[in-house]
């Protein structure tokens, strides 16, 4: 997809004028100053299905993003961690029991 194609598709997608330069400046690495608007960011994503991109702000802090597809998986998989942590604590505390008796 040309600049000037994505310009045109963020332009409708805001309502609001995207320039072709607007676009070169947010892609430049040296162009500080001109960084992009969250809604921009957003309709980017859209527009271009450049979904990996929803990682950058989490990734700051330590997160990811998932596909919402995986999400029971992964809050199965927690619950299994915590089981075996909580069937580890268990087992402890009836040996701790059973030595005192």
């Amino acid at each position: 997809m040309t600049r000037r194609h994505l310009a045109e598709l963020l332009t409708v997608r805001l309502g609001r004028p995207v320039s072709e330069t607007s676009i070169e400046k947010w892609a430049s690495e040296a162009a500080e100053e001109n960084r992009i608007p969250l809604d921009a960011f957003i309709a980017l994503i859209a527009e271009t299905k450049g979904y990996e991109a929803l990682g950058f702000v989490p990734s700051l802090f330590g997160y990811a993003v998932v596909e919402e597809k995986y999400v029971e998986i992964i809050e199965m998989k927690q619950i299994e961690d915590h089981q075996r942590l909580l069937d580890a604590r268990m087992a402890t505390l009836k040996a701790k029991a059973r030595a005192r008796t």
